[in-house]
Order: C-alpha cells, then sequence, then structure tokens
C-alpha cells in the first residue's frame, strides 16, 4: 500500500473510533454519528483500502482499545448486542466495494456512492438486527420494540432506530420465521 492509501485509512479508522463516541444512548444499542462516517468510507476510499479501514477498526477494538462506542473495547464487544454491527461493517464495506466496481461507469459518482452506502447500512442493520437477537437470546420473528432482559436491571427498551428498522424488515424476518429458527433443531 502506497503511503497515501495509508494515511487515508488511518484517518478514516480514527474518524470511525471518534465517531463512535458522538451517542444517543437510546436502549442497549445505542445511535451513533459512526454510521455517517461508515457511509463516506466507501465514497472516499477505494473498495480495498475501505475494507482494510473498517477491518482495522474491528481489531483494534478487539484487542482492547476502547473505539467502539462508549468507550468499549475487547472480544466481548464483538459478541454483544452491538456485535453484529461491527461484524456487518465490515461486510458492507465489502459489498459496497464490490457495487462501487460494477457501478462504475454506469451512473454517476454520487448516486453511484449513495447506492453503495445504501447497501452498507443496510447490510450492517441486517447483520446488527440477527447480531441483537443472537446476544439477547431471542428469535428474530419476535418483535423488536421491546427486548426483554429479566434480572436485576428489569426490561430494558431498544431504541427508536431499531423499532423503525425491524418495520423496514419486517418482510425478511417474515421469511426468517417461515424457514425456522435456528435454535429449535
Amino acid at each position: 500500500m502506497e503511503a497515501k492509501r495509508v494515511a487515508r485509512a488511518g484517518v478514516m479508522t480514527a474518524l470511525l473510533a471518534v465517531s463512535a463516541q458522538v451517542m444517543l444512548p437510546l436502549g442497549p444499542v445505542p445511535f451513533t454519528l459512526q454510521t455517517l462516517v461508515l457511509a463516506m468510507v466507501p465514497a472516499v476510499l477505494d473498495p480495498a483500502t475501505s475494507v482494510f479501514t473498517v477491518l482495522a477498526y474491528v481489531v483494534l477494538g478487539a484487542v482492547g482499545l476502547p473505539v467502539f462506542a462508549g468507550f468499549n473495547g475487547g472480544i466481548g464487544a464483538l459478541a454483544g448486542p452491538t456485535g453484529g454491527f461491527l461484524w456487518g461493517f465490515v461486510l458492507g464495506c465489502a459489498l459496497a466495494g464490490a457495487l462501487a466496481k460494477v457501478l462504475d461507469g454506469r451512473i454517476g459518482a454520487y448516486p453511484r456512492a449513495l447506492v453503495c452506502a445504501a447497501a452498507l447500512v443496510l447490510v450492517s442493520y441486517v447483520c446488527g438486527t440477527a447480531g441483537g437477537a443472537a446476544a439477547f437470546e431471542r428469535s428474530l420473528d419476535e418483535p423488536v420494540g421491546e427486548v426483554g432482559v429479566l434480572g436485576e436491571r428489569g426490561t430494558v427498551q431498544v431504541g427508536t432506530d431499531q423499532v423503525a428498522m425491524q418495520a423496514a424488515f419486517e418482510p425478511v424476518l417474515a421469511v426468517v420465521a417461515r424457514t425456522g429458527n435456528r435454535r429449535d433443531a
């Protein structure tokens, strides 16, 4: 990798870490400014560098640096309620990079960036929904609006962005519900 690409990747990794700290704590999965920065990554960087950037961010958090929302870090964050989103960032960047290559020259740069950002966020939210359901030991066909976590803390209310996400992914959730829950096997 040449020096300019490494520098851009470093700056975008730092922006991901800083933007993760600007958040509205709406339940177990906070709403952060990181989504905006994440959508910028494939628009600013080439496909390989964008995947490297997001993967570097996830690895930095996995080794314990407090780069995730709420200054969290460590392997536990990748297995918790927000872990699906973090893995979805990497998969979404890979998809966005593939889309950018396919759409290059077919549509303008701005519409291409919007399509890639939408695909990235969609993959991130799908993975985040699945990861959150697994973390809370819920099936994907159960409502996301209120996740009952029994214990000393009582019931945890999921934020409004997850409720809106459930409405957007209701058809996907219905298909998953019809195909069966993996815990039933």
